[in-house]
């Protein structure tokens, strides 16, 4: 904090070579006289704002939803990228991949072997997530505890509160004598 102070006080003394037709995220990244308030200025300006991140939330929607909500992040971020692709082409996906005769034309070979390989990739991808599931738990040593009923865990409860007490009772050398008043 102490250095952070002291950068800040030396940015504000010396004459500002910041040019106003240089992006102000470029000129901090290019700061080596303060490199604490570099990192603390870069921090801040990384921080989504504005209409692109109001745009992105608008169309998030049409990827997320009830069956889709645990989507992994490279999952949304894959699919992002695609319409974004899209977008950028002024195009959809039916009119990238569009055959005028589909008994005719031959289909794209590109595509196919896409298809095919990412879904060898997704089960690849969760059956690693599996094993290191596994891992995870051998390296915890849990074990699949049985759920007992309310009933039972009470009974439970009172059959080691009544050994408890004998216990007790016979460590005060043998059943305690009740006075009577």
């Amino acid at each position: 904090m102490d250095l952070l102070a002291t950068e800040v006080k030396d940015y504000n003394v010396s004459p500002n070579n910041y040019a106003k037709t240089q992006r102000v995220d470029v000129w901090w990244g290019k700061q080596s006289k303060y490199p604490t308030l570099q990192k603390l200025a870069r921090a801040c300006l990384s921080i989504f704002h504005g209409p692109q991140v109001e745009g992105s939330f608008s169309r998030m929607k049409d990827i997320m939803k009830v069956k889709s909500g645990n989507m992994a992040v490279s999952t949304f971020s894959a699919v992002w990228t695609i319409k974004y692709s899209l977008m950028s082409r002024d195009t959809t996906a039916v009119s990238c991949f569009k055959r005028n005769d589909t008994l005719h034309t031959p289909i794209n070979p590109a595509l196919v072997n896409s298809m095919t390989t990412s879904h060898a990739r997704y089960k690849r991808e969760l059956c690693k997530i599996r094993e290191e599931e596994e891992e995870r738990k051998k390296d915890l040593d849990q074990q699949v505890h049985v759920l007992t009923t309310i009933a039972k865990a009470k009974s439970i409860k009172q059959h080691a509160t009544k050994k408890a007490f004998k216990r007790h009772q016979s460590a005060l050398g043998g059943p305690s004598k009740r006075r009577k008043y």
